[in-house]
């Protein structure tokens, strides 16, 4: 899944000790689940749902 690729990816460029280290592209990656998740409550709150919480990688709505 993409989400399993996005973790391994950002643990692969946040440790320090890695070969591929990149502080910015560890930023990148947060910051795009963090709009890819913003992005899914609008959808969802479109469709009349509504959102009850938000996580750093999830969205509960009702």
């Amino acid at each position: 899944s993409l989400k399993v690729l996005a973790n391994s990816l950002y643990g692969s460029v946040g440790y320090d000790k890695s070969a591929v280290y990149s502080p910015s592209c560890a930023a990148a990656i947060t910051a795009i689940g963090r709009h890819c998740v913003k992005m899914a409550a609008r959808v969802l709150s479109g469709d009349g749902l509504v959102t009850l919480y938000g996580d750093t990688d999830s969205v509960m709505v009702s």
